[in-house]
């Protein structure tokens, strides 16, 4: 493999890897979001608009795990088809 390939396989590796913390970090957000609403809705006389204010974050944090794992899975195809034949991510 050329040096420039080496170089953008090493470079989708650290994407990846970087893609995999964030996916991570976002993960934790929306188990910490569904914590916090089902804590909120198990209360006796739960506050609506809280209750609906964490649904919409958790709405967001949803789509950003979504979108990382696409962003992976994107990453991930292209490291396949320019990298087969070098070390795995």
């Amino acid at each position: 493999m050329s040096p420039a390939a080496d170089a953008r396989c090493a470079e989708l590796r650290n994407l990846m890897a970087d893609t995999r913390a964030m996916l991570a970090r976002d993960s934790a957000a929306v188990r910490h979001l569904q914590n916090q609403l089902d804590d909120l809705t198990s209360q006796p006389d739960p506050d609506p608009a809280a209750i609906a204010e964490l649904r919409a974050e958790l709405g967001d944090a949803n789509q950003k795990v979504a979108d990382d794992q696409q962003q992976l899975a994107d990453q991930q195809d292209d490291f396949e088809s320019l990298c087969s034949g070098s070390a795995g991510p």
